[in-house]
């Protein structure tokens, strides 16, 4: 026993020194406002470059690499690629966005557009269209689709007919970086030389961008406001008309490769060097929010106001909340946590590998309790076994909770000085402590699992008696058993 006492003290000892615990996504970093949590081909994405991201109707994200899609449902990836979708080229997927029609729409670098839905492919327009290079995907609601290639703008109509529409209308022969729809049927063209409109009725392209004071610079992202204006993002700052002709810039001079607006008015900028800056309002400062890599241009806010965002390091997840780890450094006892309680008075306590913590306040304290001439009481720096249980009973300010560890079981009452049990002569005895409410009741031995039911003394609570201990003996306050 005491050899192989020594054996999990020695794998334990191991485990901390290695770091070898249960991965899943990467570990999330922390800034004062947002948590972010970061996936990779670790996790089994299939390439680290994220293109595009976008939200299917079932809540699941989808996204583009280089490698083919994946579908993302929170947990698991699911891949499809050349190798497991025969017929389907999903190389290099540089645009993803929902079909309006049912569906998700994929824009590829050689290979033209596809459509998936129900798990089926399809491969959309007339031979025409069978290798364009997408850059850019807008389906409106006659059932057309715009497509943005790297040399002009193309339109594939519902019967599969490929119409070349920058050419009829006058745009310039210049990659389509972005596309938009106006509320008055008009499309508005982000192109590497600036922003264009093309009328409802047809008629030719207007240099839109040129007329209102915007350079001939490389327009990166369109997005729409709740009330009709828009928002262009590109290499110089973001551009923000509203729908009464009022203008805002926002970080002139800098290359904004994707933006968007949340559902609480926030304004989203993705800066090439990795920064996500959000803007909340006039009157309160800018934040900065940094990923590895270099960051793409997919950035998305999905059904539950999560943010979604692609670099060359994989995929991002960005929630609201200054919700992060606490660790050693912040005053917990070790890093390796077993267990987590929280009473009703609000306070946390956490049960780690070498003693127990109280969170109360936002203050850290570590319990350690000392002998005394009248209580047998537990130091955590005497004895650093393991807490793997904690039970509660009551509420503040008569709560109590019950510790139970390797050899001891200890209890802590608010406002009472803790008591707690010797150390047990049996390695198997005392791991959990059961509820107890005001009136004596049979205990639990959970190293022995045997139930032993006892007449304890008026002021005191039993104590289950394992097979390989020699006696059980009563707390004298009455707060917690003592096992000799």
């Amino acid at each position: 026993m005491r050899r192989a006492g020594l054996l999990w003290r020695w794998a334990l000892l191991a485990c901390i020194l290695l770091g070898v615990w249960p991965a899943g996504a990467q570990p999330p970093t922390h800034t004062a406002y947002h948590t972010v949590t970061r996936w990779s081909m670790d996790d089994g994405l299939p390439h680290n470059l994220v293109h595009a991201v976008a939200q299917g109707a079932d809540g699941l994200i989808w996204l583009g690499t280089w490698e083919g899609v994946a579908r993302f449902n929170g947990r698991d990836f699911t891949v499809y690629d050349r190798q497991n979708t025969p017929g389907v080229e999903l190389g290099g997927v540089f645009v993803v966005v929902r079909d309006s029609t049912g569906g998700m729409l994929f824009g590829t670098a050689f290979d033209g557009v596809y459509h998936y839905q129900d798990g089926h492919w399809q491969q959309l327009g007339d031979a025409s269209a069978l290798h364009l290079a997408v850059s850019a995907l807008l389906r409106r609601a006659d059932g057309a689709l715009w497509v943005g290639t790297p040399q002009t703008l193309y339109r594939i109509e519902p019967d599969g007919r490929v119409v070349d529409v920058g050419r009829q209308a006058g745009l310039p022969r210049a990659r389509i970086t972005a596309l938009a729809a106006e509320r008055d049927g008009a499309l508005w063209v982000g192109t590497e030389v600036g922003l264009y409109r093309l009328p409802r009725d047809g008629s030719a392209a207007e240099a839109w961008g040129k007329a209102h004071g915007m350079r001939a610079a490389p327009v990166r992202r369109l997005a729409g406001d709740r009330q009709g204006g828009l928002l262009v993002a590109g290499d110089d700052g973001v551009w923000w008309w509203s729908r009464g002709g009022g203008l805002q810039r926002f970080r002139q001079g800098q290359r904004v490769d994707a933006l968007l607006l949340d559902r609480r008015g926030h304004l989203w900028m993705s800066l090439p060097s990795g920064t996500l800056v959000v803007h909340s309002g006039a009157n309160a400062p800018d934040e900065q929010i940094a990923i590895s890599g270099v960051a793409s241009p997919a950035l998305l806010e999905d059904a539950e106001g999560l943010i979604w965002v692609g670099s060359t390091h994989g995929l991002f997840r960005i929630a609201e909340g200054a919700a992060h780890g606490i660790t050693h450094e912040e005053g917990l006892a070790s890093d390796y946590v077993r267990t987590v309680l929280q009473t009703g008075d609000g306070t946390v306590w956490v049960g780690s590998a070498v003693g127990l913590d109280r969170w109360r306040n936002r203050q850290i304290s570590v319990c350690r309790w000392c002998r005394t001439r009248t209580d047998a009481c537990w130091s955590s720096r005497c004895w650093p076994w393991p807490t793997p249980a904690m039970a509660a009973s009551g509420q503040a300010p008569t709560a109590r909770v019950w510790c139970g560890w390797m050899r001891k079981v200890a209890c802590w009452r608010a406002s009472v000085r803790p008591t707690a049990c010797r150390r047990c002569r049996c390695a198997r005895c005392c791991r959990m402590a059961r509820r107890y409410g005001s009136a004596p009741r049979p205990g639990w031995c959970a190293g022995a699992m045997a139930r032993h039911a006892a007449t304890p003394p008026p002021t005191a609570y039993p104590m289950a008696r394992c097979r390989c201990c020699i006696a059980t003996r009563w707390a004298p306050c009455g707060s917690a058993p003592i096992a000799a």
